[in-house]
């Protein structure tokens, strides 16, 4: 659910949010950003109405990543997929962010394995995640 395009000096996925340009001014009213993984993940999000969302596009979350971040707000919702490939980047991500200073919560979602998935069949679950994250 994100470009699985290899590294070049154009496209260097450790260093995009993808949909930043979208989210930005909503970070900053909110002075929250809600984290996913995949483009689709955010395409769904956005769609449901939750406009503070980017998605690291298949990479761990990493201190360049951050460091955009950092230009919108100190406060970050992980909402990774609950396979265990999201687990691990959460547990990733959560180092990283800690390292940086960065308020951190994290989103466990009682169904489905990733926020597309959630937000397709039941938007107020994914709600209620972040509420509670």
């Amino acid at each position: 659910k994100y470009i699985n395009s290899p590294q070049s000096l154009i496209y260097d996925k450790s260093k995009i949010l993808f949909a930043l340009d979208k989210a930005k001014t909503v970070i900053r009213e909110k002075d929250e950003i809600i984290l996913v993984e995949g483009q689709m993940d955010a395409i769904s999000c956005h769609n449901a109405g939750f406009k503070n969302v980017v998605a690291v596009s298949g990479t761990a979350l990493t201190t360049a990543q951050l460091a955009l971040i950092k230009r919108y707000t100190k406060n970050i919702i992980l909402a990774f997929d609950q396979d265990s490939a999201g687990v691990n980047a959460t547990d990733r991500g959560i180092n990283e962010a800690l390292k940086s200073d960065f308020k951190l919560r994290v989103a466990l979602f009682p169904i489905g394995k990733d926020p597309d998935e959630i937000i397709r069949n039941n938007p107020k679950i994914f709600e209620e995640a972040i509420n509670n994250s």
